[in-house]
Formats: C-alpha cells, sequence, structure tokens
C-alpha cells in the first residue's frame, strides 16, 4: 500500500547536537602519603560544603519570552487549507455514504480482533465454542484508540505516540493511523502509517472516507505554537491504495481551548466539531464541515455559536435539516470546576440550509433550580433530554428534564424527575430511557443503571434501579465512547456493564477488580444478575451463539450465562503479562510480575525462546508465600531476584525498611515452581544514596549460595561547614542458603564507624566496598578505606580494611586491583553564582563574600580516577586519570575488566557522556568516552558491553572491548519504557510493567 505523507506538514529540522570533547590526562603516582599529620592517603571530604547561597534575585541562566495580552472571547477564528496527498480511488456519486465507527474490538468470520494498549492487536478464533486460539498478534508502538476493519485490513488509530528522529532523543508525543494486512493472522503485515499532528480525538468512515480529527495544544511533537484542529480525510475505497485526500485545519486563538478532546458529530453531509473554550464566558463554537463531496474533498462550512460548553457528542444532533444543541455557560465536571455554573442550560436550534448557512431558530434557556450542572445530554427524534447534577451537601440530586423539539423554532421545556445521583449516559428505547449513572450514597454500589418511563413527557418515571460496582467504579470509556462499551441487547433482554473498582481491605490495602455486569431488561423492569469477572481493566462485552464475550486490557474471556446470576468462565486468554523484572535461569526465563486484580506477585516460568509468551509453562503464587509486608503488593523496583544453579533467590521489602523477606523458589520443573522456604533478613533490601560520595556498587550481592546485605542504620552523617559529621556503624549481613530448605543468618560482620559507605562488589568470595573518615584536625579532609571480606566460610568470614585515595569503584581479587575515585578541593575567589555552577557544575558551590552583592567563592571538588595496586595493609597508585575540568561522575556500573558511568559535563551542550574504563588486568588505567545527549537509565553491563534503557523507549548499547572511538548504538524501539533490563549472549529482555515483556536483538 503507498499511503503519501503530509505535504502540508513542514516540520522543524532536526536538532543538531553538538558534544565536547573530553580532554583525558594520565600520570602514574608512587605509593606514598598525601600529606597531613595522621599519614597515609588523604582526599578532601566528599560531603563538606560551605555556607552555601546565592544572590537574592537573581535570575536563571536563560531568558524566556512571553507574549501579554488577552485572548479573544472563544476565537475560533479559521483558516482552512487544502493538502496534496496521494491519488485516492473516487467512488462513485451514487455510492451510499453509510457512517462507520471505529471501536477497539471488531468481530468478523469468527475472528475476534482485539486492540490493548498492552498487547497491541490480536485476533483470537472464536469459531469453536469454548476455545479461544491466539492466531496472530502485532505490537503497536502507540496507545491505541480504535480500529476499523475494512477487506481484510486493520485501520488503527493511536494517540500518544512517541516519534524520536532517527532513533535520537529529539522527539515526543503524536497520534498516527497505521494499516496492517490481516488476511494472515499469523503474519501481520504493516502496509503504512499517517502521522496524525497532536492528539486524535474522533474518527468516522462515512462512505469510502476516513476523516480522523485532531487537535494541537503547542506541546506536541512537531506541533505549531498556536492551538488548532485538523481533519484530515482519507480515501479508503481501495485499502490497498489508501491516499491522503484533503485536510482542513481550524485556528483557535485561545491556546487553553483544547484542554478536552474535541466532540463530533457526523451525518452523511456534514460533520460538527467543537470543543471547549475556557477563555472569556467559556462557551464553544461548532464548527461545520461539508464532507458531501463522495472522493473526501471538505469545505469549510458555518461557525456556530453555542450559549454554553460543548464537551460530549451527544449534545449536537442535526435532526429532519435542524441542528439542536444543548449547552451550559462554565464546566460540567463538578470535581474538576467545583464552582457554580454561570448560567442555565439552553436549548438552541438551527436550521440547516446549506453547511456554510445555518440560521437560528430559537434559544431556550432551561428553567432549573440554581446552582445545577448539565451532566448528559441525549436527542431522539423530536425530544431532547438534558440531565443535571445539583449537590446538596453530600447527597447528589439528578433531574431529568424533557424537552419537545417538535416544533424546532419553539422548544418547550415539559416534565421534570428528581432522582438521586446522577446519569452519566442515556440511551432511548421508545418511551423507555435507560441510563448508566453514577450514586456515591447508595450502600449497593455507586455504579447503577435506571430505566425511566418517558411516555407521557410531562409526568416522566423512574421505574427501576440497581446499583452495583462498590463504592469507587469507573466505566469503559468517556461520554463521546461510552455507547460503545453499555452494551443494550434488546433481543436478549440483557444490558451489559463493563467496569472496574479499586478494592481497599480491612488493612487498607489496595486491590482492583473488573468485570461485566449482567443486568436484565424486560417487562418495564431491571434485575441486577451476576458479574463476569475480569483480569485489567474491562473494556467490551457481547454475546456471540450463546456465550458471552468478555474483554479488557490483559484478558479475553468467554463465559456460559444460562445462569445470568452466576456465569461460568469456559474460556480464557490472556492478552497481556505484567511483567516487572526477569532472571535467565539457563534455558528458562523467570519473570516477576503481579496479578491485574489483587496486585499479588506472580513468578512465572517460560522457556527462554518463548520469553514473550502470556502463557507460562508455570507459576507460582506468592500471595501464598508467608507475608513480607502488611499489604502483600509487589514491586519491581523493590524486588531482586539471583539464580543458583535451578534455585532462585527472591528477596522484597519485609515488615518493615529494615527487613527484607527472602524466598527460596525452585524452579527445576518449570510446570510446577514451588516455595521451598523463606527468612526475614535483618537487612533493607536498598538503602538511600550517599548524599556527597559517589554511590557506588549494590546494597547485597551473591557468592553461590551467599547473599550478602550492607546495613547502615542510622543513615549517614552529614557536616556542614566546619562541623564533624555524624558516624554510624555499618555492617554486613552474611545469609547461608547452602540449605534451601534451612536459609539462614550466618555471620554479621561489623564494620568501622564512617561518615559515609559505599555498596558492594563481589569478586569471586571477595566482597569488596569502602567508607570514609573525616580528619579529626581537619573535617574538609577525609581518609578512604577499602573494606575486604572473605564469604568462603559464611559463618567465619575475614575482615581486611586498608587506606586508599578515594571511594571504590571496581575490584579485581585475582589482579589484587582496584579503581577508586578521588577527591580534590580547590576554590575559586571572586566568581558569580552563574559562573560557579555553569563552569564546575555538580562538584560546585558557592558562598557569596557580601550579602548585598553578586560575587563570591567558589568551592570546586574535582574528580579523579585512580588505579591501585593493594597488599594485606597498604596500597599504591599505579596510574591516575583526571576528568575533565567541570565534569562530575556518577551511576557507576561494573563488567568484566570495565567500569561504565555518566558523566555531567558543565556547560557542555549535548549534557552528558559515558565512560568506560579499564585497568584492574593490565595495570595501566584507560578511559574512553561516548557522547550522548541521554545516556539513559535502567543500565546493566555484561562482559565488556554497556546496556541501558534509553529515554526514547529503546535500549542504547556501547560496546568497550576497544575504548577509541566509542558511540551508543540504539537498538528498535520498544512499546513502553522498560523497568529492568536483562541480558543473555545478544539478547536483552526488558520487562515493561503492564506491557509486559518483549526481547530485543542487540547490535553487534
Amino acid at each position: 500500500m503507498n499511503i503519501s505523507t503530509h505535504a502540508w506538514r513542514n516540520y522543524l529540522a532536526t536538532l543538531a547536537v553538538t558534544l565536547l570533547a573530553v580532554a583525558l590526562g594520565a600520570a602514574v603516582v608512587s605509593c606514598g602519603a598525601d600529606g597531613g599529620a595522621e599519614g597515609g592517603f588523604i582526599s578532601a571530604n566528599p560531603s563538606w560544603s560551605p555556607a552555601v547561597n546565592k544572590p537574592t534575585g537573581s535570575s536563571g541562566s536563560g531568558a524566556g519570552g512571553a507574549s501579554t495580552g488577552t485572548p479573544s472571547t472563544t476565537s475560533t477564528a479559521t483558516t482552512t487549507s487544502s493538502g496534496a496527498g496521494g491519488q485516492a480511488t473516487v467512488p462513485s456519486d451514487d455510492a451510499e455514504k453509510a457512517i462507520a465507527e471505529a471501536d477497539i474490538i471488531q468481530l468478523h468470520d469468527d475472528r475476534l480482533y482485539a486492540l490493548s494498549e498492552y498487547s497491541g492487536l490480536s485476533i483470537i478464533d472464536v469459531s469453536v465454542q469454548d476455545e479461544l486460539v491466539l492466531l496472530g498478534r502485532h505490537p503497536t508502538m502507540g496507545k491505541p484508540f480504535e480500529m476499523y476493519l475494512r477487506d481484510g485490513v486493520v485501520i488503527a488509530l493511536f494517540s500518544r505516540v512517541l516519534r524520536y528522529e532517527s532513533k535520537s532523543e529529539i522527539g515526543g508525543w503524536l497520534s498516527a493511523f497505521e494499516a496492517l494486512d490481516v488476511s494472515d493472522p499469523s503474519k501481520i503485515v504493516p502496509m503504512g502509517s499517517f502521522d496524525l499532528p497532536g492528539e486524535i480525538s474522533d474518527s468516522r468512515i462515512v462512505g469510502d472516507v476516513l476523516y480522523a480529527v485532531s487537535f494541537e495544544k503547542g506541546h506536541c511533537y512537531q506541533c505549531g505554537s498556536e492551538a488548532r484542529t485538523t481533519i484530515t480525510s482519507v480515501g479508503v475505497a481501495d485499502v490497498a491504495n489508501m491516499a491522503l485526500v484533503d485536510w482542513l485545519s481550524f485556528k483557535n486563538e485561545a491556546p487553553s481551548s483544547s484542554g478536552l478532546r474535541l466532540s463530533v458529530s457526523v451525518t452523511p453531509e456534514r460533520m460538527y466539531v467543537a470543543g471547549v473554550d475556557w477563555s472569556g464566558d467559556n462557551e464553544s463554537t461548532i464548527e461545520v464541515v461539508d464532507i458531501s463531496d463522495p472522493s473526501g474533498k471538505m469545505v469549510k462550512g458555518a461557525s456556530v455559536k453555542a450559549a454554553g460548553q460543548i464537551t460530549s457528542r451527544w449534545q449536537m444532533d442535526e435532526h429532519e435539516g435542524v441542528l439542536r444543541v444543548i449547552s451550559q455557560p462554565r464546566a460540567w465536571a463538578p470535581d474538576d470546576f467545583p464552582g457554580p455554573p454561570d448560567d442555565s442550560p439552553w436549548v438552541q436550534t438551527f436550521g440547516v440550509e446549506s453547511s456554510s448557512q445555518l440560521v437560528p431558530l430559537a434559544a431556550v434557556e432551561l428553567q432549573i433550580p440554581p446552582l445545577e450542572r448539565l451532566r448528559a445530554v441525549r436527542f431522539d427524534g423530536d425530544r431532547g433530554y438534558a440531565i443535571t447534577l445539583l449537590e446538596q451537601g453530600q447527597v447528589q440530586v439528578d433531574p431529568l428534564f424533557i424537552i419537545d423539539l417538535s416544533d424546532p423554532a419553539a422548544p418547550q421545556q415539559r416534565g421534570e424527575l428528581e432522582i438521586p445521583g446522577w446519569v452519566y449516559h442515556l440511551e432511548p428505547r421508545g418511551d423507555r430511557l435507560l441510563g448508566l449513572g453514577f450514586d456515591d450514597s447508595d450502600p449497593e454500589g455507586a455504579l447503577n443503571v435506571s430505566l425511566f418511563d418517558v411516555s407521557d413527557m410531562d409526568k416522566p418515571m423512574l421505574l427501576k434501579r440497581v446499583a452495583f460496582g462498590g463504592q469507587m467504579p469507573e466505566v469503559a470509556e468517556d461520554q463521546n465512547r461510552i455507547h460503545k462499551a453499555f452494551a443494550v441487547l434488546d433481543e436478549l433482554n440483557l444490558v451489559l456493564v463493563p467496569f472496574s473498582v479499586a478494592n481497599i481491605d480491612q488493612q487498607g490495602c489496595q486491590g482492583f477488580k473488573s468485570g461485566i455486569q449482567l443486568v436484565d431488561f424486560a417487562n418495564d423492569t431491571l434485575g441486577l444478575r451476576g458479574l463476569a469477572p475480569m483480569a485489567g481493566r474491562a473494556r467490551r462485552a457481547f454475546v456471540d451463539d450463546t456465550r458471552l464475550f468478555a474483554v479488557s486490557e490483559a484478558d479475553v474471556a468467554s463465559f456460559d450465562i444460562d445462569d445470568r446470576d452466576a456465569p461460568q468462565q469456559t474460556a480464557h486468554l490472556p492478552l497481556a503479562a505484567d511483567v516487572g523484572s526477569s532472571l535467565v535461569v539457563g534455558d528458562l526465563l523467570v519473570r516477576l510480575g503481579k496479578d491485574w486484580w489483587s496486585l499479588a506477585g506472580r513468578l512465572e516460568v517460560t522457556k527462554i525462546s518463548a520469553a514473550e509468551s502470556n502463557q507460562p509453562l508455570g507459576v507460582l503464587d506468592l500471595s501464598e508465600a508467608p507475608k513480607g509486608a502488611d499489604c502483600d503488593e509487589w514491586s519491581a523496583s523493590d524486588a531482586k531476584m539471583f539464580a543458583n544453579g535451578q534455585t532462585v533467590y527472591l528477596l522484597r521489602p519485609g515488615f518493615d525498611s529494615n527487613t527484607t523477606q527472602l524466598l527460596v523458589v525452585d524452579v527445576a520443573d518449570a510446570s510446577e515452581p514451588h516455595l521451598v522456604s523463606s527468612l526475614i533478613v535483618d537487612a533493607p533490601p536498598y538503602l538511600s544514596a550517599s548524599p556527597g560520595m559517589l554511590w557506588s556498587g549494590e546494597h547485597v550481592v551473591q557468592h553461590g549460595s551467599t547473599l550478602v546485605f550492607v546495613v547502615s542504620r542510622e543513615g549517614y552523617g552529614h557536616s556542614y561547614g566546619d562541623e564533624q559529621p555524624t558516624l554510624d556503624a555499618a555492617s554486613l549481613v552474611v545469609v547461608d542458603i547452602s540449605n534451601p530448605k534451612q536459609p539462614r543468618t550466618a555471620s554479621r560482620i561489623e564494620l568501622p564507624a564512617a561518615a559515609e559507605q559505599t555498596g558492594l562488589i563481589v569478586d569471586g568470595p571477595i566482597v569488596a566496598s569502602s567508607h570514609w573518615l573525616p580528619l579529626s584536625s581537619d573535617p574538609r579532609m577525609a581518609r578512604f578505606y577499602l573494606d575486604r571480606v572473605d564469604v568462603s566460610d559464611p559463618d567465619e568470614p575475614s575482615h581486611t580494611s586498608v587506606n586508599v585515595p578515594g571511594a571504590l569503584l571496581a575490584y579485581s581479587a585475582a589482579n589484587e586491583r582496584a579503581i577508586t575515585l578521588d577527591y580534590k578541593r580547590t576554590q575559586i575567589d571572586n566568581v558569580t553564582y552563574h559562573k560557579c555552577q555553569d563552569t564546575y557544575g555538580g562538584g560546585a558551590r558557592f558562598a557569596l563574600s557580601d550579602p548585598d552583592g553578586y560575587t563570591g567563592t567558589c568551592f570546586v571538588l574535582a574528580q579523579t580516577l585512580k588505579l591501585l595496586q593493594l597488599a594485606n595493609t597498604d596500597a599504591s597508585v599505579l596510574d591516575v586519570k583526571a576528568l575533565e575540568s567541570g565534569a562530575w561522575l556518577r551511576s557507576p556500573k561494573v563488567g568484566d575488566d570495565r567500569i561504565f558511568a555518566r558523566v555531567k559535563v558543565a556547560g557542555s551542550p549535548s549534557g552528558q557522556h559515558i565512560l568506560a574504563g579499564s585497568g584492574l588486568e593490565t595495570g595501566i588505567l584507560q578511559v574512553g568516552y561516548a557522547q550522548a545527549k541521554y545516556p539513559g537509565y535502567e543500565a546493566v553491563v555484561q562482559g565488556t558491553q554497556l546496556v541501558s534503557a534509553g529515554y526514547a523507549r529503546h535500549l542504547v548499547v556501547l560496546d568497550a572491548t576497544e575504548l577509541d572511538g566509542l558511540e551508543l548504538e540504539p537498538t528498535n524501539p520498544l512499546p513502553w519504557f522498560p523497568l529492568h533490563v536483562s541480558l543473555s549472549g545478544d539478547v536483552a529482555y526488558c520487562s515493561l510493567g503492564a506491557w509486559g515483556l518483549r526481547t530485543l536483538k542487540l547490535p553487534n
């Protein structure tokens, strides 16, 4: 398929990124003291700061312009432009112009097409009752909006699509639609795509033309600075040769007008588009667009001023040549705008002589009690229904008004009915009216379905209401799309309501409940029946061949509803798995996630060849494990996994922040992973980073069946000015799991009291870390120590300590060498605050000399890499590499004779570099730098390779086999930002939370 790009979009050129070169220096320093009465290696105190301040009223280093003046009221000044696109197939003039709406599901020829934010497009065979077979899946790169199915092609629309230029970090959000050939579900083939400006609001296919409405707020990718609405038309008569036909743009002088999605109402001849203008009188302007040309050419029509705000498609309706509008000044939503409305709702009618000429017929103000807000509107033939809301203290009263529109020139307000709560959506059924609403005061549940008798327009009656859904329910869609989820199946006398609700138990722990509520609708009454439970947020439900099918963001399930009070699940197909982290164990992949419903932890085991499968070989429900905390909710950021053979050690926070729960899990039988034992360790699973010294290493490390934790109970000491910092005792806790059935705390090693303590680096049975102490004679200076603990015997670990220059970055037990980061403080007098910060970066502190002046002293803490040769009681410096002036090291990672770290360089236009260094094996310190605007986060090292989760939703890979000419290599983008990355060979396993797990082949 040939889909041409928007010829009318001439966007900004790619931003040129310039990086400063990092100067490297080298020196070899012999072992010896740096001076000082106490001898040994002396360094600057990394936490010491002067009385830091800056000039009052000082401005930032940049200056930004701001526009002045007040935007005009409801200013929808319009400009139109016709876009030149590819040649579309033009239907004949007598082609029937049926109107089709998109949805997130489509059912055709016993195939269910389901579009999910987390799993993309899934195609499921539903031809055999009580069997759900996944035929194919296509991951998507944006947030799915809706889709069409036409002649074997899915046209999927997306909002929040992340676009980057040439896989760089320059980009942002926009909308798009993508055409997918689904004729062979096992091989879904992308055919082409269109980018849409801003955020998509709605779409329709009218005849053989797809119309997409989107809006820009000035903050989206490649958007202009002015708020505007754009309608794009694409010919779809021949889906294999779709092409852009036309585009139409409306400029709005009040940029805040795009705060809500636009509402769209469509006839075969016209499109009505309206959004809220928050400026002035809080009104709306309805733009009329002529779409009568069957080829898709559009003509700007009239602009119709509504008396109030249009926030729902149901507020405007064309019927028998008359446009009817019900609106109210000021916002509807009480949560967002708690103040009273500015006026009562208004009913307006306009004679539609043509798209360019609408003649006002009537404008009638509804007579309602003060302070009532319009909440729902629906037109049905010669009638209009309006729901308003009046809050009286804690009680919500929901009046229903009927408007007689049989004479469009003289609308009449007829009957009124007051009911508790408020109605969200109305579905007319002749002289009956169904309503989906909320009532927080109902003990049976805050969600409800109501049945109204409106046969007498002067005396509407509530026949029946059923309540359900708990106290904090959510429905599946906003008001513009809720009719696609709220299913009224007249032939079955059945109403289906997808909903979800937060579930708080008696301990205050949060869970999640979701499902399809069944409600009988027959003989002028409603009957509350059973719930079909779902995992993930329930979105849609339908009945096919006697079975109820339910679709959520995570699941498709079928139910036997012969007994509507107790729906029985007959088939279940997971679409997505919530994966927070993963661990390679031989030819298996262990995934740690959580249940969509209860949030309880799940440990899943699958073959590494089927890492992305949503149907693992085996699952361990961690809710059955001994509780490690008051609320048994799992978080990937708080959990860690280690493997020893086919045994997995799973760590998570214990009952408090000072304990860790250890779970020992056997995965030898992948189909039945089982919990072997558990232990509460008197050590935290993580610690806060040091306030001054660079944090390096890990909080817990593994050597075979031994785990070692670092503990610093009192937190790190701080020093201010010339005061001595508080010294806190740290310790190492050694846990022995040589007997998996009886893990135990084998020993505890007390480390010397220190101002700060680094994390742990393990090499064989040696666990290394470092700490520092201030000099008693001068707290601005410090002495660092390297601590080495041999845990070969977990019961009798041995500890040695040696004075070294700087904090530990890397350690080799075989070569008895270490790389440290040393600190040296200098001061520069008579400089400004901005000069100090911009020139010397993260290591700079400023002290104002004169409180009324602008200059002072800049205290600069410079960092230097040092390669050490270690002995039992002393160390010698083999090599030195000073970082460039203004550079500041952070987030180090250790590989095979490699260290990696981010380097922030003051004044560099690129912001950061990646440093790679070596020397533990050769005895010569070598350093290389890679340029990167955003080096990324969640970094993991394998051998001489660094893999980091980049800000552009792709991974960036740095191969440091050679340290010259280092470059970051990006991978293909991922559906979402990785929470955790694990490596095996040339494959990265990316845990994406609710988006599941994705594998990426790393570049060579």
